[in-house]
């Protein structure tokens, strides 16, 4: 069994409990004749126990491989190990399956011996038969359980390293959180504001609030699972009112927000729409604040549809490349918060590039 992924749940375990005995006796062939597997047969219900007792040894041999003697690491010493806890498992199972089947023998007063007949076979010289053979079996089922035990492996770790990843994520978000003293930057924002407050700086003074408010968002409120899509809309507002302080007023670039729909109760992930934007903004717009950002967000019933367009500026790259904690990462995180539940195309042509992203979206109110 895998290293770290704890024990066999429950369920996994009854579920091949019952499989296994299912397989052993829903293989039995039907038809009028009496069925013989050696003495064992159906006229007297011997061969029932013995199948029960085939089933137990088919049990074992398939724990024992599928989930205990399975290597954690598939290198070549493991994997001898492993050869010879499947030869043993399966030797093991099959002479204690030959031992208890002379037990059922004795119960049911069948002969012992190898080319032994017994009555009934003589009464039933037209009768059916299976084959008694034991050790093949339990190759067979102990092969089965390996083919189980590397898709069962390759699941698990792959499961692992989904959560390692989303887990590194959130640790690289706490790492930036820890980064930054939140007291001492609010602290210093309000003594700035005090600054622009007393000099009559108004344009500064809201400049300094919209930052603080979209540094509260990032460093506190995104601290979820899930915020409303309203207060990620909100903090879109305040990032594009930020953005705007590095022109001049009469630069005036057009940038335009649209929603439409009820955002409030719509749940989205913190910070999963923000990168669209920000990416929007920076490759939209020169220095002049020439060019064009057109963003639309709305609910559309159970799906939240975002749109986000921005003209190309000449001599620019072709598609944007993701970095850092860009769009790669919103792509990531897709896929790891919703999958199969969410739609993302990324298109350019000469003049835009475009992004249309559809979320299947959970309702609730935060």
């Amino acid at each position: 069994m895998p290293k770290g992924t704890g024990r066999i749940p429950n369920l996994e375990k009854m579920a091949i409990a019952l499989a296994v005995p299912a397989a052993y006796f829903l293989s039995l062939p039907g038809g009028d004749r009496p069925l013989f597997m050696g003495a064992f047969n159906t006229l007297d219900g011997s061969l029932y126990a013995a199948r029960a007792v085939s089933a137990a040894a088919g049990i074992s041999v398939f724990f024992v491989v599928a989930f205990y003697a399975f290597p954690s690491r598939l290198e070549l010493r493991r994997i001898a190990l492993f050869g010879a806890a499947w030869l043993a498992a399966v030797a093991a199972a099959s002479l204690a399956e030959i031992g208890l089947q002379l037990v059922v023998k004795w119960l049911f007063n069948l002969p012992i011996g190898p080319m032994a007949l017994s009555d009934k076979q003589l009464a039933y010289p037209l009768h059916a038969r299976i084959s008694p053979a034991v050790f093949p079996r339990n190759s067979l089922v102990g092969g089965i359980a390996f083919l189980y035990g590397l898709g069962r492996d390759w699941l698990i770790k792959s499961r692992n390293a989904r959560r390692l990843e989303a887990e590194k994520m959130r640790a690289d978000i706490a790492l930036l959180r820890s980064q930054i003293n939140p007291h001492y930057f609010f602290n210093a924002l309000n003594n700035v504001f005090a600054i622009t407050q007393r000099n009559d700086d108004e344009e500064a003074g809201q400049a300094i609030l919209k930052l603080s408010e979209t540094m509260r968002y990032m460093i506190y409120d995104i601290d979820v699972e899930a915020i409303s899509a309203a207060r990620e809309v909100e903090h879109i507002r305040n990032t594009i009112e930020v953005f705007r302080l590095r022109f001049a007023p009469e630069d005036n670039p057009e940038i335009r927000l649209r929603t439409a729909g009820d955002l409030e109760t719509v749940l989205v992930a913190p910070l999963l729409l923000v990168p669209f934007v920000e990416n929007a903004l920076k490759h939209g717009l020169d220095s002049l604040g020439r060019g064009k950002v057109e963003i639309d967000i709305r609910r559309e019933g159970a799906w939240l549809d975002m749109r986000v367009e921005n003209t190309r500026q000449a001599g620019a790259a072709t598609m944007p490349k993701p970095a850092g904690i860009g769009l790669d990462n919103v792509c990531k995180r897709l896929a790891l918060i919703y999958p199969r539940r969410h739609e993302l195309t990324l298109e350019e042509t000469n003049e835009v590039f475009r992004v249309h992203l559809r979320l299947k979206h959970e309702e609730g109110k935060r």
